[in-house]
């Protein structure tokens, strides 16, 4: 074996934490379960651990929103305030429609609704696994898209944008077969 081949699987010191996450850098909180997943910016470095500025309070109930997040980062406030808006834009501009009413807009089960909104692999002609979802929500991550998907207490609600994007999806995709076996007769919620 080579020489080079050696020092470059040799181990090493792990690199100090001022290099590796500098003061400014952007992080996640992942300490306490109750403020795990805070976003966060570097203040300071204290004997190799970081200090750390969050946006909301690390001891109250998490809401991430415009109105409970009036704190922003040193020298960030002109994209806090474009966050800002497109949560006010967000939460005031669009109406939800749950997903049964979607259903009989779109006329798919439930099943169909939900797999092609979030993620769908299909195997295709090549053995290859294709996405052909519109991922629009990803409930093992409880994220949702800004302005398309939301969820309620009652589940998985849609934009008029999304349900647009469901029906525009569904006549012009590639999988024009999937839908015509997935979906409901015309008249079946006349």
């Amino acid at each position: 074996m080579c020489l080079t081949a050696l020092i470059r699987i040799q181990e090493r010191d792990a690199i100090p934490v001022e290099e590796d996450i500098p003061v400014g850098s952007k992080v996640f909180y992942l300490g306490q379960r109750a403020a795990f997943g805070i976003p966060a910016q570097v203040n300071d470095h204290i004997n190799g651990t970081l200090s750390i500025i969050t946006l909301v309070s690390m001891h109250s109930p998490l809401r991430f929103s415009a109105d409970h997040c009036e704190q922003t980062y040193p020298g960030d406030t002109a994209e806090y305030a474009r966050y800002k808006d497109i949560l006010s834009q967000n939460r005031h501009n669009d109406i939800y429609q749950p997903s049964f009413n979607v259903n009989k807009r779109t006329r798919m089960s439930g099943l169909t609704l939900s797999k092609i909104t979030s993620s769908l692999m299909i195997q295709g002609t090549t053995d290859q696994k294709v996405n052909a979802g519109l991922n629009l929500k990803f409930e093992a991550k409880g994220q949702k898209v800004l302005g398309y998907t939301r969820k309620s207490e009652g589940g998985w609600e849609y934009s008029e944008k999304a349900i647009s994007l469901i029906a525009e999806y569904k006549v012009s995709s590639k999988f024009t077969s999937y839908f015509a076996i997935n979906s409901f007769p015309l008249g079946r919620f006349s």
